[in-house]
């Protein structure tokens, strides 16, 4: 299941990997954090996103985002995440969401190559 509170099955082979991007200056938020972070939790074995944090300062925000991304395929549907964020999180903060999971995308695009050259 997608999204929710539910959470996949979780593995001690899961990976981790972080995306950030730069928050706009003129934002509440910026008083507090320059960068957001995106975290995700990702089983190799079928690129599956089980878990998703971020660093916005709100929980209702931070739940948002983590509901867009649960159960779906890094590899790909990282545009079907994207979409969905221009979509439904209107804030500030949009670009840099985006900004954050794509950085996340080429994080473990490396991780995964980087474990095939081994």
């Amino acid at each position: 299941m997608r999204g929710g509170n539910i959470v996949l099955p979780s593995s001690n082979k899961n990976w981790y990997v972080v995306g950030h991007g730069k928050l706009p200056t003129d934002i509440p938020t910026a008083k507090f954090l320059d960068i957001v972070l995106i975290g995700l939790e990702i089983d190799p074995n079928t690129d599956l996103i089980v878990n998703a944090y971020c660093t916005l300062y709100t929980p209702l925000a931070r739940n948002m985002i983590r509901k867009m991304m649960i159960g779906y395929n890094i590899s790909s549907q990282a545009e079907e995440i994207i979409k969905q964020i221009e979509t439904r999180f209107h804030a500030a903060s949009q670009r840099a969401i985006i900004v954050a999971f794509k950085n996340a995308c080429i994080n473990y695009s490396k991780a995964k190559q980087k474990q095939l050259n081994k």
